[in-house]
């Protein structure tokens, strides 16, 4: 069904929490996982899934470059997919 996260979708977004520890080694799985969850979250209306994984990778991974664990907050989730226009998605 269109807009709706597939169980091929879910096994790729795990794949990308995988990738995501590996990168960040210095951070723990819940907060990676949170941070993806969320990230994933602002495409749930997307009506074209295709390429929802890997735009939630490229966004969880900026998220948790600029993301200074310990800070009191988690890490920023600004994603195209909730931009009101061109302007707020970075384009």
């Amino acid at each position: 069904m269109a807009g709706q996260p597939g169980g091929e979708e879910q096994h790729a977004i795990g794949r990308v929490v995988a990738a995501l520890r590996a990168a960040f080694p210095g951070l723990s799985e819940p907060d990676v996982a949170d941070c993806v969850r969320r990230i994933h979250a602002t495409f749930a209306q997307a009506r074209v899934r295709t390429y929802v994984p890997i735009l939630v990778e490229r966004e969880a991974h900026a998220a948790l470059a600029a993301w200074r664990p310990g800070a009191g907050q988690a890490p920023m989730v600004s994603s195209i997919a909730t931009a009101s226009g061109p302007e707020d998605a970075g384009f």
